[in-house]
């Protein structure tokens, strides 16, 4: 199978290119446009320089993140994708045999975020229609081993992932 996406290129798009300090473009994810599946999160904290959320992801939108995005994801990981041994090969084997487990075995992503795009449902829960400069920073192993799975013909549509998504507040570059 050959994955051909397309993307229209303007002047707008390469002058952000040209000015972009960190040499790399943003990651625009709208859940509610790209899967009608906005993602239900709970208000974790609310601090100076960024607000937490605390979420579930169903495997099948990391999947496809990942098949549309691969690495790019995860940019600002701490780690890469090793392979499916030792600890990938636990998450496999869950994956495939208990995946409705997955969630309580498995400690889940943080992702960050520059900008969110939310509605408030009630009190401190919110439905996270898009995120802005989307990255996985833990968790990308995680993400690999779920795409790596389904590539195999394992049925990941059982797995959920626990998330923290912190949106930075007045974010710059550094």
């Amino acid at each position: 199978m050959i994955l051909i996406l397309k993307k229209l290129i303007d002047l707008n798009f390469l002058y952000n290119i040209l000015i972009s300090q960190g040499g790399r473009e943003d990651l625009e994810i709208n859940f509610k446009e790209q899967f009608n599946f906005p993602i239900k999160a709970i208000k974790a904290a609310d601090e100076a320089n960024f607000t937490s959320f605390l979420c579930v992801f169903p495997a099948v939108i990391l999947e496809k993140l990942y098949l549309k995005y691969s690495s790019r994801l995860l940019e600002k990981n701490v780690r890469s994708f090793l392979d499916f041994k030792g600890v990938n090969k636990g998450l496999k084997e869950t994956i495939s045999k208990e995946p409705e487990k997955f969630i309580a075995y498995n400690n889940g992503l943080t992702i960050t975020a520059k900008d969110m795009q939310i509605d408030k449902l009630d009190n401190d829960i919110y439905l996270i229609n898009s995120l802005s400069d989307f990255q996985i920073v833990n968790g990308g192993q995680t993400t690999a081993s779920i795409y790596f799975s389904k590539k195999l013909g394992i049925d990941i549509s059982q797995v959920k992932v626990m998330a923290k998504v912190n949106v930075a507040k007045n974010s710059s570059n550094d």
